[in-house]
C-alpha cells in the first residue's frame, strides 16, 4: 500500500506516525468488516435463513484459510512484528470458529426434527472440543515461535557484540563464522509462518524484503574488514526490535 501512496507527494511529506496510521487502515477495515459480518450472521441466524448466515460465516473462514489473511502491511515490518504475531493468531482462531459456527448452522438447518437433537448435541460438543484444541494449538505455536525468535535474535546480538568488543582484527576474524551461523539460524526462523506450518497459507514472520534488508545489515556488520560502529549500531538496533517484540510471548515450556 505504501508503494502506491509514495507516488503521491502529500504522503511522502507526512510524519512517520501518520504514514504508520494510513498503512494500517487495510488491517483495521478488513478486521472490522469480518467482525461485523460474523456478528450479524450469528445474530440473524435465529430469525432469517440459516443457510445464508452459514454462507457468510464460511466466507470469513474461506478468506482467511485461502491465505489472504488480514492484508498485513509490509511497511515498518520490524516495529509491527509484535502486533503481527498477535493479529495472525487471533485472525486464524476467529476464522476457525466462524467456520465451525457456519457448519453447525448448516447442519442444524437441515436436521430440524426432534429425533436429530441427540445427534446434533453430540456433533456440536465434538466440534467445540475440536475448535478449542485447535485454537490452543495455534496460540501455543505463536508462543513457541516467539521464544525461538527471541533466542535466535539474542544469539546474533551476542555474536555482534563479541565482534564489536574484540580488540584485535585477528580475533574479530575468528568470531565471524560463529556470527554467520547465528544469523543462519535466525534466518530459518524468520521464514516460518506465524499461525500455521503450511507454507501455502498464513502470515510470514517478516515479509521477504524485510528479511533481505535485515540480512544485508547484519552481514555488513559481520563482514566489514574493519570495525564499523555505524553498521553494528544499525544491525543491533534492528535485532533488538525483534527481540523486544517477542518478550510478551515467551514460553520456554511449550
Amino acid at each position: 500500500m505504501r508503494q502506491r501512496l509514495l507516488t503521491r507527494p502529500w504522503f511522502a511529506g507526512l510524519s512517520a506516525a501518520w504514514q504508520w496510521r494510513l498503512t494500517s487502515l487495510p488491517v483495521v477495515v478488513v478486521g472490522a468488516l469480518f467482525a461485523v459480518v460474523a456478528t450479524v450472521a450469528v445474530l440473524c441466524a435465529g430469525t432469517t435463513d440459516q443457510t445464508l448466515a452459514a454462507s457468510s460465516l464460511f466466507a470469513v473462514w474461506g478468506f482467511n484459510f485461502s491465505g489472504a489473511g488480514l492484508a498485513e502491511p509490509t511497511d515498518f515490518p520490524l516495529h509491527r512484528l509484535r502486533g503481527r504475531l498477535v493479529r495472525a493468531a487471533t485472525a486464524r482462531v476467529f476464522a476457525l470458529w466462524c467456520g465451525l459456527a457456519g457448519l453447525l448452522l448448516l447442519t442444524s438447518s437441515s436436521h430440524t426434527a426432534h429425533t436429530y437433537r441427540p445427534s446434533m448435541f453430540a456433533a456440536s460438543t465434538t466440534l467445540m472440543v475440536a475448535g478449542t484444541a485447535a485454537s490452543l494449538k495455534i496460540f501455543a505455536r505463536v508462543r513457541k515461535l516467539s521464544t525461538e525468535l527471541h533466542r535466535r535474535a539474542q544469539d546474533v546480538i551476542r555474536s555482534l557484540e563479541e565482534i564489536r568488543d574484540a580488540a584485535e582484527p585477528d580475533e574479530r576474524r575468528k568470531l565471524r563464522p560463529g556470527a554467520r551461523r547465528s544469523w543462519d539460524a535466525l534466518h530459518v526462523v524468520l521464514r516460518n509462518r506465524i499461525e500455521t506450518g503450511f507454507h501455502l497459507q498464513g502470515t510470514f514472520v517478516l515479509p521477504g524484503p524485510a528479511i533481505r534488508s535485515l540480512e544485508t545489515a547484519v552481514m555488513a556488520a559481520i563482514d566489514a574488514p574493519e570495525f564499523d560502529a555505524v553498521k553494528h549500531r544499525v544491525a543491533l538496533s534492528r535485532l533488538r526490535v525483534i527481540r523486544a517484540a517477542c518478550i510478551g510471548h515467551i514460553d520456554t515450556l511449550v
